[in-house]
């Protein structure tokens, strides 16, 4: 096993950046998602239940792309975290979220998503926290420690938890077909 602060496996001049801030509008389909917080659970999946959008000129340099990695960095939630996965829709992300992009030459950048589910992970949130309400600058997120085996166990690791989150999301499109046909009948 290998053992870095994070600060030395991200790429330096796209990390740490923090979202927009600007207010949430109604969702629409001919909009841009706009993932805040509320969108992201305790799993790291996103959320769809009160989807919004959001409209900015420089909106481009919000869109996440494949693998990254946006922390929340306030309130009971700080150290919540989500990997963009294209599966989930174009997608900026909001003010209280910060982006990491790691350095694959360094680590598997989905090994950092199930590392951040870890009880080590959260532990360290709680610690760096205290008993003050949570807040996190994008700088004191670069001290948390990882711990991460050999790049080929990484890699080996990142697709069987794959696997099983595709099968949980499947099941859970199965469940909600089957509830909502079940409203309607």
């Amino acid at each position: 096993m290998y053992e870095s602060v994070l600060r030395d496996l991200i790429i330096d001049n796209k990390s740490g950046v923090y979202g927009l801030g600007l207010p949430a509008e109604p969702y629409s389909k001919g909009k841009v998602r706009y993932l805040r917080i509320s969108d992201i659970d305790d799993e790291g999946c996103v959320v769809d239940t009160d989807m919004k959008s959001v409209t900015a000129d420089n909106i481009e340099e919000y869109i996440l792309i494949e693998d990254d990695l946006v922390v929340a960095r306030t309130g009971n939630s700080t150290g919540r975290t989500y990997m963009y996965d294209v599966d989930d829709g174009i997608m900026a992300y909001a003010g209280f979220l910060i982006k990491y992009v790691f350095d694959d030459e360094k680590i598997n950048p989905r090994y950092m998503k199930y590392f951040c589910l870890s009880d080590y992970y959260k532990a360290q949130i709680e610690g760096f926290m205290g008993s003050t309400r949570g807040n996190m600058s994008a700088n004191d997120f670069k001290t948390i420690n990882v711990i991460y085996p050999d790049r080929n166990n990484q890699d080996r690791m990142v697709y069987l938890l794959d696997l099983i989150d595709k099968k949980i999301k499947n099941n859970k499109k199965i469940n909600d077909n089957l509830c909502q046909s079940a409203m309607v009948a």
